[in-house]
């Protein structure tokens, strides 16, 4: 055991004391934030030239061309320009009504295509076609699925068609559906001696509001009012545990495949297995590399209680919260830090370690690709599943637990006892491992032959 130390004491030593620690503190929070704040500082760096669109209208009289004009004049004038410094922060939209075609099929396809060659030259962003029939209603309202979309597409006499080639980026399509829909149902509530303000003010919707629990003041025992919920710090705080630890994990560790690949490459490996046996070796690394992970969450964590604290949002990251967090790091550092050191001792050529290290770098990810399904359903089905799947259940039992309500403390308990159980296991398969493929020296070995010095030693 005190050889075991001395190596942990070692290796964490080795790893604080290099100024690369210090700049990945530094670089860690840049990789995590860096794109959200690139986003807030380029918001209003937009291209602000008029983008012109040509419509198509094939209602009688071409009456929703003519309300498009005057909407798109409206907010040319009141919406692209900041109100304070009268800078323009978005493009003016240029109509152009177009005559439609006949109502054959021959002759829209021919116009359709001629306004997609003026598209493909940039003459224009895109254009507009609307339906003969918009402005009048079956009587039945189509079928619609659960989220209030139709089962089946509309035929294009009854809508509004939109044709471009930059579809991304691109907010003339929502503004022009908004305007367009605004100026039909106006003609249509007419048509029928009804009007639209007084619809409108009828199906006035009435507004949800988010709210936390009442409260009571210890102090005083006077009962408070509910604060608004947030709906931010609800998503953010296990979105950013979840990426904190899967960062911990894959970066406290990548260092112990390289050091044993080195040591073994060097023959250094041998030296050492003169003085201390395999295992012992191999478990002063991984808690090394466990102390080295807990003091990096240790400086991050910190920084997020005290800000959670003075912005109001510590009930969101709780002490039972952090506690969970480490008992759960501690765990997944282990139980991947073997599997990189078992992979390591195993391989002879840098290329082999990049093979074997990627499904467990999959495996490590796994929870990020369900993370919005658990934020939203911290009790469905596939949270369920990543929590007692031992290489998905630190990331996955952080995020679960940085939701409200929480979760039970069984399921807590049992995935405990799963991932330590697995953690046991692939520590004692890593130090066969490690055993064997030290001092084997050409070629490296797979999967399978890994297995086969776990059975046989």
């Amino acid at each position: 055991m005190r050889k075991t130390m001395i190596i942990a004491a070692r290796e964490y030593q080795a790893a604080v004391r290099t100024k690369a620690f210090a700049i990945s503190l530094l670089m860690m929070p840049v990789m995590m934030f860096g794109s959200i704040a690139m986003q807030i500082i380029l918001k209003d760096h937009i291209d602000v030239s008029d983008k012109n669109f040509a419509v198509v209208d094939r209602t009688p009289e071409a009456k929703v061309s003519s309300v498009l004009v005057v909407a798109a004049d409206a907010r040319n004038r009141t919406q692209v320009y900041n109100p304070e410094t009268k800078a323009q922060t978005a493009p003016r939209f240029v109509i152009e009504p177009v005559a439609p075609s006949a109502p054959t099929a021959e002759a829209m396809a021919a116009q359709r295509f001629a306004l997609s060659e003026r598209v493909k030259s940039k003459e224009i962003a895109g254009f507009l076609e609307i339906g003969p029939d918009v402005l009048t209603t079956s009587g039945t309202l189509p079928a619609l699925d659960p989220r209030g979309k139709p089962l089946k597409p509309p035929e294009d006499r009854l809508a509004i068609r939109y044709q471009t080639n930059a579809s991304l980026g691109n907010d003339f399509p929502q503004w022009a559906e908004m305007a367009a829909n605004a100026g039909i149902m106006q003609r249509r509530a007419a048509a029928r001696g009804l009007s639209l303000i007084a619809i409108a003010e009828a199906l006035q919707p009435v507004p949800l509001v988010m709210k936390k629990l009442s409260k009571k003041d210890p102090a005083t025992g006077a009962i408070r009012d509910a604060d608004d919920e947030g709906r931010a710090a609800s998503f953010l705080v296990p979105a950013g545990l979840s990426i904190l630890m899967l960062m911990m994990i894959l970066v406290g560790t990548s260092p112990l495949l390289q050091s044993v690949f080195e040591e073994k490459s060097a023959r250094i490996a041998e030296v050492l297995l003169g003085s201390v046996r395999p295992f012992e070796l191999m478990m002063g690394k991984l808690i090394g590399t466990v102390g080295v992970s807990l003091t990096t969450a240790s400086i991050y964590l910190t920084a997020a209680y005290i800000s959670a604290h003075r912005y109001g949002f510590a009930e969101y990251l709780s002490p039972m919260l952090i506690a969970w967090f480490v008992v759960f790091q501690v765990l997944g550092v282990l139980m991947f830090g073997s599997l990189y050191i078992a992979i390591g001792a195993a391989c002879s050529d840098i290329r082999e370690t990049q093979t074997l290290v990627m499904p467990v770098m999959m495996l490590g990810m796994l929870p990020l690709f369900a993370l919005i399904n658990m934020i939203e359903r911290p009790s469905g089905p596939l949270a369920m599943w990543l929590s007692f799947f031992p290489f998905s259940s630190p990331i996955a039992m952080v995020v679960r637990h940085a939701v409200p309500p929480g979760i039970p403390a069984w399921q807590s308990a049992l995935a405990i006892t799963i991932v330590l159980a697995t953690t046991v296991a692939c520590v004692y398969a890593a130090g066969r491992i490690m055993r064997v493929g030290l001092l084997m020296q050409g070629k490296g070995a797979n999967f399978v032959q890994m297995a086969r010095w776990v059975i046989r030693g």
